[in-house]
């Protein structure tokens, strides 16, 4: 059964100007209602909350050690510590809430954006191996992807609009909750348990931020401004409600097996350049982590034009891509 009324907290800081585009964006996706959104504000900045309340939105402020804030504590510190605030916050005022979304003010946001996890949330009652869904996709660069409705798994945590359910929150990650870096965090081993996200192969949003704790217009142009998201109004989930069972666990693994039984086996890079239409797997024999210099993969990654980091993206080290 998916979730069809399902609550969505931004989180959000001192970036007034990126939280009016990323508000502006997400009241236009269809089946958002304001009294299913909370804007949970770090610190108490006067234009941030303005904002807000000009929407008819509910904002809630952390003002929790907020002159820590540049000082003892930095700012993966700071995130995390509103995450966990923001996350608890969320199931509490929302308690017959299965599931929540989570966003950013950096995001910008498809029109199917609300319908997709409406759509895929079922998995999370019917695999035991689904972590969390995502909307985006972190080798979703414009040359790479084609298929709105096509769905992928990855163990590597993407973040930038995700459903967790309350089960997973209440039961294991909020006693737990780390002080720095909760991305990183939800993507170690003893946390996920190998278990993966759900992912589209062409991302539901698109990250708008050029500036942030973590970002500069350096990066995000190397690594988020040629993301492909959906604009396409007639992309609707209405006629592919099912097809969350495309990755459920026996199903993904045995789509896999048949592409490998059929299609053409290279082992070489060199080699593409013979083949137009067909399905290649092309095998790359490296250590991911060497002890030593970069990574091996990193190459094959500038080749392709795809993350430098071989987890993004992949499942149990395999990337599909057009």
């Amino acid at each position: 059964q998916s979730l069809s009324d399902i609550p969505i907290v931004l989180l959000t800081c001192n970036r007034p100007e990126m939280l009016k585009t990323t508000l502006l964006s997400l009241l236009a996706v269809r089946g958002v209602r304001k009294r299913n959104i909370l804007i949970s504000q770090d610190g108490a900045m006067r234009d941030i909350k303005s904002i807000a309340e000009d929407q008819g939105l509910t904002v809630i402020q952390n003002t929790e050690g907020i002159r820590l804030r540049g000082g003892q504590i930095d700012g993966a510190e700071r995130i995390a510590l509103h995450y966990k605030f923001s996350l608890t916050s969320m199931f509490d005022r929302f308690p017959n809430a299965k599931a929540i979304i989570i966003i950013e003010d950096d995001l910008l946001f498809s029109p199917d954006f609300y319908e997709y996890f409406q759509s895929t949330s079922p998995i999370l009652n019917e695999d035991n191996s689904v972590f969390a869904i995502s909307a985006w996709n972190d080798n979703g660069f414009k040359h790479r992807v084609k298929d709105p409705y096509t769905l992928r798994r990855t163990g590597f945590f993407p973040g930038l609009g995700w459903l967790l359910t309350r089960k997973l929150y209440k039961d294991e990650l909020e006693v737990q909750w780390p002080r720095t870096h909760w991305d990183h965090w939800l993507r170690s081993p003893e946390i996920h348990k190998n278990r993966e996200i759900v992912y589209p192969e062409i991302p539901r949003s698109f990250h708008n931020g050029i500036k942030g704790t973590f970002m500069n217009l350096d990066t995000h142009n190397k690594y988020f401004r040629d993301i492909d998201y959906n604009t396409n109004l007639s992309i609707s989930w209405h006629s592919h409600r099912n097809q969350f069972r495309t990755v459920q666990q026996q199903e993904y693994e045995d789509r896999i097996q048949e592409l490998l039984r059929s299609c053409t086996h290279l082992q070489s890079a060199y080699e593409l350049h013979n083949y137009k239409d067909e399905i290649l797997c092309l095998w790359i024999d490296v250590d991911p982590d060497p002890p030593y210099g970069p990574p091996a993969f990193q190459p094959m990654a500038e080749f392709f034009g795809i993350w430098h980091e071989h987890k993004r993206g992949a499942h149990n080290g395999l990337h599909e891509f057009y």
